[in-house]
């Protein structure tokens, strides 16, 4: 995955793209406009976890209220 900051667009920071290095981009070069390129390789991904307080009873055609039992 690859990601393009823009240093001019951003609030000025220690290095642009801080959060995106947080989360284990690597600056990778710049784009011939000037911006950082920033890169997360496919084994440097996080593992895939399911969505948090979703909508699952929408999808499984479950009534309200009967959440509780799966019917």
């Amino acid at each position: 995955m690859i990601t393009f900051v823009d240093a001019g667009k951003v609030r000025r920071k220690r290095d642009p793209g801080r959060c995106y290095r947080r989360a284990g981009f690597r600056h990778v070069g710049f784009t011939k406009g000037g911006l950082y390129a920033l890169q997360l390789l496919p084994e440097d991904m996080p593992d895939g976890a399911a969505p948090k307080e979703t909508q699952v009873e929408m999808l499984l055609g479950i009534e309200e209220g009967d959440h509780e039992t799966g019917r």
